[in-house]
């Protein structure tokens, strides 16, 4: 938004100069001034631009409500193996926002991970209510299901993924999987079908789905 007043300071300067209506030595001296203060100001920047870290707190202090940054602060400390400060950073974006999908997502699954797995499918569950007809989300929260060891809530969302959206080769290869574990190798095979059709250069799908078919004894098509 500044930049057009930039440009009006910066050619009205120039013209002020050649008309002789702002000595030379004025502009010279206030431009050593202006650029002084940018460089004193670019260095403070770029200390924030360090890590991704340094990025998200203090992108999270100097703004309210920033629940995205709440959920990428959360990330970073879990990368960095601080489950217990990415909880506080995934429970406030979601304070702030009970329905955004990565939030609730990620800390299910680091309840999980920390070994509170009753808390972790009371989160997962909770989330249910937020996002019915969303394919992504369903996908989602098939996926966290699974995770959890939950095998028929998974395989129903992610159904009602498929649904919702029948050209997403993630879901039908997630849902193919979950059918593969109860053994149901010929709903597998569809959804692998499906899903190779929809993702052809993807080698691990393709792979799994020779595996099955010689597996079952099924001739590839």
């Amino acid at each position: 938004p500044l930049i057009g007043l930039f440009l009006i300071v910066a050619w009205g300067l120039g013209d002020a100069v050649r008309a002789r209506v702002v000595p030379r030595w004025a502009v010279v001296c206030l431009t050593i001034v202006v650029l002084a203060a940018l460089f004193v100001r670019t260095r403070s920047q770029l200390s924030r631009w360090r890590t991704s870290h340094d990025l998200f707190a203090h992108a999270v202090q100097v703004t309210r409500g920033n629940y995205v940054m709440h959920e990428n602060l959360a990330r970073e400390f879990i990368a960095e193996g601080r489950s217990g400060e990415a909880l506080v950073h995934f429970e406030e974006a979601l304070r702030i926002k009970p329905d955004y999908v990565p939030a609730r997502m990620n800390l299910a699954l680091t309840l999980f991970r920390m070994g509170r797995r009753n808390e972790a499918a009371v989160c997962v569950h909770g989330a249910v209510r937020y996002f019915p007809d969303n394919a992504p989300s369903q996908r989602d929260l098939g996926m966290v299901f699974a995770s959890l060891g939950e095998h028929e809530a998974s395989i129903r969302h992610l159904a009602r993924s498929v649904e919702l959206d029948p050209n997403d080769p993630r879901a039908h290869y997630a849902l193919a999987t979950m059918y593969l574990r109860q053994k149901r190798t010929s709903d597998a095979i569809v959804h692998l079908e499906r899903a190779a059709s929809l993702s052809p250069d993807t080698v691990e799908i393709e792979n799994l789905l020779k595996r099955v078919k010689q597996g079952s004894g099924s001739r590839p098509r």
